[in-house]
């Protein structure tokens, strides 16, 4: 029943009226009763402890005087009952008055709800668009991706070309004798300098769509099979000029083989393999050496454009105010031992056996919940569950 201010007001004249008196009555009687005990008690220290009538008599009148005691306490009670009750009256009156404004008020919930259930909102509303912006910056990354190994599978592809048509001209080159020269001349002159473009192998992908992985294959092919055109036409035209150049050469150091005896031609055999040695593993760096720059180029490019999306994603949503805790949920009765183990491991087996049988299980739970939000430390059990908490600061 709440208590009214009228009712207030006649405990309050109550305590007025008859306080200083009841505060007289109760003043005398534990005088009177305090008078005896200084009495009993001087005895008590002039008497050996022995059976003897005196002992005897001492300790009937303790008796009684204990029991009378125990009465009077009973009356001076009574006395001040209406008083305390008063003041019971009047503090419940006060306290009803602040628990209105206080957190448990039936108001003042209805606005925290209020706020909380705002909180939620923009706390949903903030992931959704967080989600949303990480969906699309994972789309936009596995585009530059998708490019980046459409374009190094072009590169590579070229660098293949390019091996092949060098190991043709070595091969031409290297085949000719004094019967084929002009044969020779005539077939790495008129070697073929068209690159064959190919079909590519796509991609897979998480995010990106087939129809999209095409697109940007149809953006990007025609500018690289271009290139590729060009610089293998430029590579090509240059190593046939390479081998035109040594015709000549290669042509009397036929010649001084055929005239020379079989010890000149094993030496001058020996130099020609080693020269054909030494081409090779030149022809492998310098194939190495191109992919090694084209891939670098292309991963530059790859880094300059993330870079470029990480910043276009650098905006960022208002951050909600709110609050998010971690709360325990308990499934079974088998969680509270969970949660009292997790508290005496980190907190209890340091406390006094006097601190630890104060400690109740809502503070044992609050303790793991602190742990749970200030240093991630989570109970890894089915018989608990961890729920996200959102509320208004």
């Amino acid at each position: 029943m709440e208590t009214t201010l009228t009712t207030t007001n006649n405990d309050l004249q109550l305590v007025v009226s008859s306080a200083s008196n009841v505060v007289e009555q109760n003043k005398t009687s534990l005088d009177k009763a305090s008078a005896v005990a200084d009495r009993l008690i001087e005895m008590i220290e002039q008497v050996e402890i022995k059976d003897t009538p005196d002992v005897r008599t001492l300790d009937e009148e303790c008796k009684n005087f204990v029991s009378k005691a125990s009465k009077t306490v009973s009356i001076m009670q009574e006395r001040r009952k209406p008083i305390t009750q008063a003041f019971d009256q009047i503090r419940k009156y006060f306290t009803e008055m602040e628990n209105q404004l206080g957190k448990n008020g039936e108001k003042i919930i209805k606005i925290i709800k209020f706020r909380n259930d705002f909180a939620t909102y923009l706390a949903n509303e903030e992931a959704k668009i967080a989600a949303e912006r990480a969906r699309v910056a994972a789309i936009e990354q596995e585009k530059i991706d998708t490019r980046a190994f459409l374009k190094k599978s072009f590169s590579d592809h070229l660098a293949r070309e390019i091996e092949s048509a060098y190991v043709k001209l070595e091969e031409i080159f290297n085949s000719m004798n004094l019967t084929n020269v002009a044969l020779t001349k005539s077939s790495i002159k008129d070697f073929n300098t068209t690159y064959m473009a190919k079909a590519l192998e796509l991609p897979e992908t998480r995010f990106l769509p087939r129809w999209g992985v095409i697109e940007i294959y149809n953006s990007i092919s025609p500018g690289e099979i271009s290139n590729n055109e060009q610089v293998f036409k430029q590579k090509v035209t240059e190593k046939i000029q390479y081998y035109l150049d040594r015709v000549e050469s290669k042509k009397q150091e036929l010649v001084q083989m055929a005239e020379a005896n079989a010890a000149e031609k094993e030496r001058l055999q020996k130099e020609a393999e080693e020269r054909a040695r030494k081409e090779a593993e030149e022809r492998k760096k310098e194939i190495l050496s191109f992919s090694e720059k084209s891939n670098a180029n292309i991963e530059a490019e790859k880094t300059g454009q993330t870079l470029q999306t990480l910043f276009d994603q650098e905006y960022q949503v208002p951050t909600a105010n709110v609050k998010k805790e971690l709360k325990i949920e308990v499934l079974s009765p088998a969680g509270y031992g969970q949660i009292f183990m997790f508290w005496f491991e980190r907190e209890g087996k340091n406390l006094s056996n006097e601190k630890i049988e104060k400690k109740t299980i809502a503070q044992m739970k609050k303790f793991c919940e602190d742990m749970a939000n200030k240093n991630a430390e989570i109970i890894d059990s089915n018989t608990l569950k961890y729920k996200e908490v959102v509320s208004a600061k």
